[in-house]
Formats: structure tokens, C-alpha cells, sequence
């Protein structure tokens, strides 16, 4: 980034930081927009199964209350939750194994750090569907990557530990 105002080896140039000068970015936003998905997964040992909490931000962007259904997949395996919002209101929309018992006990493809094994993403998906409309699997509104993995830790006396998928870390 160069200076503003110019220096001995920089000359100024005149309009310089006049107008849209960082990324912009169009979007045909819907009535309702999912953001920030989110995925939490416990992991049991030793028979590494995933147990497994998908969540995603919905916001009403319509002058008029919406119904409908919050539907995700995570490479074949499918959830829902349903939904009403007001107009304007952002919800925070979490589908737990309590919403959808197959979330529990999945065998999956673990994330690992970088020397400790494979980073396995999984192809994830969130879309919004509306009361009377009918799901379209092949244009979601939200895609994403999903790494399944556990971190924890305890600070035992004066030590750090960190542990990935039951494994201690560091």
C-alpha cells in the first residue's frame, strides 16, 4: 500500500484512493440467507465414532414472517430442522443428534494436524426451504468444507496439554 501524500520516491497521483478501492462482492440474496455454518463434533474412544452438531445463522431479509425448513448433508448423510422467523430476524440454527439421531455415532474420515494423519474435508451443504416450496438438492444456498475432529485440553499445574481426536498433541 502506497503512501497517500506522496514521497521523495513515491510522487503523489492525483486521485489516488478515490472511489471503491478494496474487493466488492454482488449477491442475489433470497428472502432468507444462511451464514457462518458451523459444525461441533465429539469424538468417542477408542472406536473413533463422531457425534456430530451442524449449525448455521438464518436471517429473514422479507418485510413478512417466513416458515420453512433449515435442510443440510454432509457428504450422504441428510438433516433438517424446522423454522419460523419474524421479519428481519436473525436466528442462530442448530440441528443436534436430539433433532436428528442419525448425527450420532457416525463412522467418518477424521481432520488431522498436518503430520498426524489425513486433513479429510467433507462436502457439507445448508439450504433454506420454504413452507409449500419442494428442497432442490442441486443448488443449496450454503456450500462448504467440513473437517470432523475433537480438540481439548487441560492445564495441569503449570503444563499445556492439547489433544486432537483423543490423541494428546502437544
Amino acid at each position: 500500500f502506497h503512501a497517500t501524500v506522496g514521497w521523495d520516491w513515491i510522487p503523489t497521483v492525483r486521485g489516488r484512493e478515490v472511489g471503491i478501492w478494496n474487493d466488492v462482492r454482488f449477491t442475489n440474496a433470497k428472502d432468507v440467507v444462511l451464514d457462518n455454518p458451523m459444525v461441533q463434533s465429539r469424538i468417542s474412544q477408542p472406536d473413533t465414532l463422531a457425534t456430530m452438531t451442524f449449525s448455521v445463522d438464518v436471517t429473514n431479509l422479507s418485510d413478512g414472517p417466513v416458515r420453512g425448513t433449515v435442510a443440510g448433508s454432509m457428504d450422504s448423510l441428510m438433516f433438517s430442522k424446522a423454522v419460523a422467523l419474524m421479519p428481519g430476524e436473525t436466528r442462530t440454527v442448530t440441528i443436534s443428534p436430539s433433532d436428528c439421531p442419525e448425527l450420532m455415532n457416525r463412522q467418518v474420515a477424521l481432520w488431522w494436524p498436518n503430520g498426524y494423519g489425513e486433513q479429510a474435508l467433507h462436502d457439507a451443504t445448508f439450504t433454506f426451504v420454504a413452507e409449500g416450496d419442494t428442497l432442490d438438492t442441486a443448488n443449496p444456498d450454503l456450500c462448504w468444507k467440513a473437517g470432523i475432529r475433537e480438540i481439548t485440553w487441560s492445564g495441569e499445574r503449570t503444563s499445556l496439554n492439547l489433544y486432537v481426536n483423543g490423541h494428546r498433541f502437544l
